[in-house]
């Protein structure tokens, strides 16, 4: 599983964007892939939905690894 978002709701409580290859991606979201933009009768939050995870969901693992990217300021053209 991969967290890839955090959300903050209105009445504070949060949830976690998530990639988990447990499960598969919806017909939606295959359907929008490579798509320039998003079609007009798909709202963002009904393709969300299943890629949401309350901040409880992460008390039933012992563990996890942090991979932390800090960007070089650096430009890459110029290491």
């Amino acid at each position: 599983m991969t967290i890839v978002g955090l959300e903050k709701w209105r009445d504070g409580s949060r949830s976690l964007l998530v990639f988990d290859p447990f499960f598969s991606p919806s017909e939606m979201i295959r359907d929008l892939a490579g798509a320039r933009r998003l079609r007009s009768r798909v709202r963002p939050e009904v393709l969300l939905k299943v890629y949401r995870r309350k901040m409880n969901y992460l008390a039933k693992y012992k563990e996890f690894e942090a991979i932390v990217f800090v960007p070089s300021e650096m430009p890459f053209e110029e290491r």
